[in-house]
């Protein structure tokens, strides 16, 4: 039986980005993924890595893209 972690990565002005690990029944994980939700909770997107999400929510908070002050 597979298993799904989903552990809080990040955030920025209320959007959260959740590491997402997918693992088979002998326990090695077979997919990692990136997730984006709203302040309320709703799921947005869904993204291979960090860098994707992470101008998501950035560009959803107003933050400049080269802007580094992001909240890990």
């Amino acid at each position: 039986m597979s298993e799904t972690n989903r552990q809080r990565f990040g955030g920025l002005e209320g959007y959260e980005i959740y590491r997402v690990e997918k693992s088979n029944a002998q326990g090695v994980v077979t997919s990692v993924s990136f997730e984006v939700q709203t302040p309320e909770g709703e799921f947005l997107d869904r993204f291979r890595s960090i860098e994707q999400a992470m101008r998501l929510v950035k560009s959803l908070a107003g933050v400049p893209l080269e802007a580094d002050d992001y909240d890990y």
